[in-house]
């Protein structure tokens, strides 16, 4: 996490941290695409760990979020679910922001029973060339696969927007689903593969 993000926090009233005072980062977990997330751990006048990432990572481990207030209220995910949904289908990537007074346990460990403070899109615009790129490989017979980190709902919203997804027939998987396929199932639906979705890196080359 950069040095400016405890800064996002100096106006919620039961953390007084700000990047001005006495803080110091005691651990930090890095972005890795296999985790989706990262968090530092901050030490000062108030002990917190601070987490980003991938929004439905880090909110499957929220428990409470953060009124307009700046209260801390029980979480009902279902609401928000739906208007991450919603984001998602306009082709934005979401990114979550909470804060736990939990210590990082574990190099690759994301914090339990985390405050939601936010959750917002991203969005790249799409390059003009991306629509008769995609045109005109289909027509010299190239079957076009988006392989992407982002979450299902968004890369759906993005490869219909480029022409890569056109009809219902064309399949999307995320990289969990393919790594339950064996390497004789994945030759199998090629034809129909258009995206995989949350991909790893290993992803790409099962694909080759």
């Amino acid at each position: 996490m950069g040095p400016t993000q405890p800064e996002w926090l100096v106006e919620i009233p039961w953390i007084r941290c700000g990047y001005k005072d006495n803080v110091e980062m005691a651990k930090n977990i890095p972005f890795q695409s296999a985790n989706k997330f990262s968090a530092s751990q901050i030490e000062g006048d108030q002990n917190i760990t601070l987490v980003k990432g991938a929004a439905e990572i880090v909110l499957a481990e929220c428990t409470h979020y953060l009124n307009q207030k700046g209260e801390k209220v029980k979480l009902d995910s279902t609401k928000l679910e739906e208007e991450m949904r919603g984001l998602s289908e306009r082709a934005m990537r979401l990114m979550g922001l909470a804060v736990t007074d939990k210590t990082l346990e574990g190099e690759n460990v994301l914090p339990s029973e985390l405050t939601l403070i936010g959750v917002f899109g991203l969005r790249d615009e799409i390059r003009k060339e991306s629509l008769p790129a995609v045109e005109t490989a289909r027509k010299a017979g190239i079957q076009v696969v988006m392989i992407t980190g982002d979450a299902k709902d968004t890369a759906q919203a993005i490869a219909r927007e480029v022409g890569i997804l056109e009809t219902e027939k064309g399949l999307v998987l995320t990289s969990t689903q393919l790594g339950e396929l064996s390497d004789q199932e994945i030759k199998n639906i090629l034809p129909e593969l258009r995206v995989v979705a949350r991909a790893l890196p290993t992803d790409k080359s099962r694909r080759v």
